[in-house]
C-alpha cells in the first residue's frame, strides 16, 4: 500500500522515457536504448537498480555509438514499432528513492543526444551555417543560440542565419548562406551555377539565387534574387547546395546578357568547355515559353554544334566562311603532339590549311610561346597556319577571307571568294 502513492508519477515518468526514445528515431528496433549522461549518472555499472520487470538489461556502458558525455546505460525491451507496448513494458516496478529523478535524466539525455545529432548532422552538410527554423526544430533553443553568438562561438551571416563557427566564411559557407536566407524553394543560379561548374575562373561578388515566383524573399546585401514560374523545373535533382541545372543556367545568362554577342559567347563557352552540348541547350531553349533572341540563339546553338567553340570562332564561320563561301573547313579536328593531342580551330584538311582563332579567354598573353611552338609543328608536317586574333575579325573579316582564299588557291582550290554585302569588302 505505501507504494500505491508513487504511481501516477512513475507512469508518467516512464511514459516520457517511452516516448523520448521512440523521438529519438528508431521506432523499428526490438530493444531501444536508455541513455544518461555521464556528468548526470556517474558510472552505470551497478549503480541502479535492474527489476524493471526484466527489462533494463545488459547494464554496461557502451559509447561506441553515442556523442561525448553519453552513453548506454540498458535496453528497453518492446515490440518493433508498438509505441504502446513500449510504453507499458518500460514502467518501472521498483519503489526505492531516486526512480523518478533516473526517468527525468534519461528522458534529457535522450532528447540532448537526439537534438546533437541533427544539428551536427545539419551543418555537416550546410558547410556550418544553419537558419533560426532549422535550429529550433532540432530542439536548440533561443537562449543557446544568444549564448553562442555572445560568447564567439557563433555568428549571424544574415538576420536568422547562422554560421556555427568563428572567424571568415568560406565560399561555400556564404553560398549556403544566401540560400537558407532565401527560403524555401531557393536554389543558387546565373553566374553562382556557372561558377560552382567551373565555367567561370573567378567568383562573383554577387551571388545569384532563384525563388519561386509568388515569393519575395527580403533583399540582402552581395545577393541577388531571381524569381522563376520554372524553378521546379529548373532545379537539379541531387546537387548541393541546391541549384538549378546547368543548361538552365546557362539559358539564364543569355537572358541577362548585354546584347547578343555576350549570349552566343555563353553557349559557345559552355559546350567548348566539354560541361554540356549543344543539344541540351537547344532542348533547354524550346521549353521556355518566353525567350530573348529566341530566333538567334537558336541559330548560334546550330554554329556551336558543329564546332564553333567560341564567338570569335562563330562569327568567323559566319562572316568570313560562308559570307565570302569560303569551302567548309573542319573544326575541333584534333592532331597529335607528344603527350597528347592538339585540337585546330579550323581546318582545310584537303588544303592542308590551318587558322587558328586566338581569343582573349583560349589565348591569353602568356601562351604565346605554345602557339609559336603549335605554328611551328603545324609547318613541320606541311601545313600553313594562319593566326588571327579578335580584331581582324571583328573589324576586317573581309581582309581575312581574302587572304584564306589566297593561300586555298595556291593549295589547288579551283573556285573563286566571293564579295560580301559589306561596302568596303576587300575580296575582288
Amino acid at each position: 500500500m505505501r507504494h500505491s502513492r508513487s504511481r501516477s508519477t512513475r507512469t508518467s515518468g516512464s511514459g516520457a522515457v517511452g516516448r523520448s526514445i521512440e523521438r529519438a528515431g528508431r521506432p523499428n528496433w526490438a530493444e531501444r536504448p536508455v541513455l544518461g549522461r555521464a556528468a548526470g549518472l556517474g558510472r552505470a555499472t551497478g549503480c541502479w537498480p535492474t527489476d524493471w520487470m526484466g527489462c533494463v538489461t545488459d547494464l554496461a556502458t557502451d559509447r561506441r555509438a553515442t556523442p561525448a558525455g553519453i552513453f548506454v546505460i540498458g535496453w528497453i525491451r518492446g515490440s518493433p514499432g508498438d509505441p504502446e507496448s513500449t510504453r507499458s513494458r518500460s514502467r518501472p516496478v521498483h519503489r526505492g528513492r531516486g526512480f523518478h529523478r533516473l526517468a527525468c535524466l534519461v528522458v534529457s539525455a535522450v532528447e540532448d543526444k537526439h537534438s546533437g545529432w541533427m544539428v551536427e548532422e545539419l551543418v555537416g552538410l550546410q558547410c556550418g551555417i544553419i537558419s533560426l527554423e532549422q535550429a529550433l526544430g532540432s530542439g536548440v533553443t533561443r537562449g543557446h543560440i544568444r549564448a553562442n553568438i555572445s560568447g564567439g562561438r557563433w555568428s549571424c551571416v544574415f538576420p536568422g542565419i547562422y554560421a556555427t563557427f568563428s572567424g571568415p566564411l568560406p565560399r561555400e559557407a556564404q553560398l549556403w548562406a544566401a540560400v537558407l536566407q532565401a527560403g524555401e524553394g531557393a536554389m543558387l543560379s546565373h553566374y553562382t551555377v556557372a561558377e560552382l561548374t567551373g565555367l567561370v575562373d573567378r567568383p562573383s561578388p554577387i551571388i545569384h539565387v532563384t525563388v519561386p515566383h509568388p515569393r519575395s524573399p527580403r533583399p540582402v546585401a552581395g545577393v541577388r534574387m531571381h524569381r522563376s514560374h520554372r524553378s521546379t523545373l529548373a532545379r537539379h535533382p541531387v546537387k548541393s547546395p541546391p541549384q538549378s541545372r546547368f543548361e538552365e543556367a546557362v539559358v539564364d545568362l543569355t537572358q541577362c546578357s548585354r546584347n547578343l554577342d555576350e549570349a552566343i559567347s555563353w553557349l559557345a563557352r559552355a559546350v567548348g568547355a566539354r560541361l554540356t552540348t549543344a543539344e541540351r541547350l537547344k532542348g533547354t531553349m524550346d521549353v521556355r515559353p518566353k525567350m530573348r533572341w529566341r530566333a538567334p540563339l537558336a541559330a548560334a546553338a546550330q554554329d556551336v554544334e558543329l564546332g564553333c567553340h567560341s564567338l570569335l570562332e562563330v562569327r568567323y564561320l559566319r562572316d568570313v566562311e560562308r559570307a565570302h563561301a569560303l569551302p567548309s573547313a573542319e573544326r575541333q579536328a584534333a592532331r597529335p603532339r607528344r603527350g597528347g593531342h592538339r585540337r585546330d580551330d579550323v581546318f582545310y584538311r584537303e588544303y592542308r590549311l590551318r587558322v587558328e582563332l586566338d581569343g582573349a579567354i583560349a589565348h591569353p598573353a602568356h601562351a604565346q610561346t605554345r602557339d609559336r611552338r603549335a605554328d611551328n609543328e603545324a609547318i613541320l608536317v606541311g601545313d600553313q597556319p594562319l593566326r588571327y586574333g579578335s580584331a581582324a575579325i571583328f573589324e576586317t573579316p573581309c581582309d581575312v577571307a581574302a587572304e584564306v582564299a589566297i593561300l586555298l588557291q595556291r593549295a589547288g582550290w579551283s573556285s573563286s571568294p566571293r564579295r560580301c554585302s559589306r561596302s568596303t569588302c576587300a575580296v575582288p
